[in-house]
């Protein structure tokens, strides 16, 4: 059976233990994320699917799509 979907209250919550990050939207204020991610212990994969982040903003990226 798969994993239920869990709703958070904040991008900042959303990424705390996460993995990967997979960006698909270009809403403004997931520009934020580099700046979340220089906190983080452990730093996830960006997978970035609107190529709007700086590929050396964060340690792990990976850009698809145009």
């Amino acid at each position: 059976m798969p994993a239920a979907v869990t709703l958070l209250d904040s991008l900042t919550a959303a990424v705390q233990g996460a993995d990967a990050l997979l960006l698909v939207t270009r809403w403004a204020e997931f520009r934020q994320i580099p700046e979340l991610l220089k906190v983080m212990a452990r730093q996830p994969l960006l997978v970035d699917g609107r190529r709007i982040i700086e590929p050396a903003a964060v340690p792990r990226y990976e850009g698809i799509g145009a």
